[in-house]
């Protein structure tokens, strides 16, 4: 029986591990595809918080009044109640929403279960 020593040797280069496991591996491509397939389900919703707190920012260096419409259509945490710019209640807010999913998501998985 090899030794645990001996097997870590075996492997120089993640190329080594690839070479060995072989891409039409079934395992190897379910988790890719598995993982593929959770990130582009979060990926909207986590890409958009950074725009939810302050809006777009247009440029300040030329007039872009198409950027501008833009921005006044847009409604942000900041615009929608009325805080100002320089203040991080709507960061608080984007906070304590993702560790509320973070916590609570974790419970009502295990809750649906029962």
């Amino acid at each position: 029986m090899e030794t645990q020593k001996e097997m870590i040797n075996e492997y120089e280069t993640c190329e080594d591990v690839l070479t060995k496991l072989g891409w039409k591996n079934i395992k190897l491509c379910y988790i890719i595809l598995s993982m593929a397939f959770i990130w582009s389900l979060i990926a909207m919703p986590v890409m958009a918080s950074s725009f939810i707190v302050g809006g777009i920012k247009c440029p300040s260096s030329n007039n872009n009044t198409e950027c501008a419409e833009i921005n006044e259509r847009f409604y942000s945490i900041n615009k929608e109640f009325n805080i100002s710019s320089d203040s991080l209640k709507g960061d608080w807010f984007l906070t304590i929403f993702f560790i509320g999913n973070m916590l609570v998501g974790t419970f009502l998985s295990y809750l649906a279960d029962m």
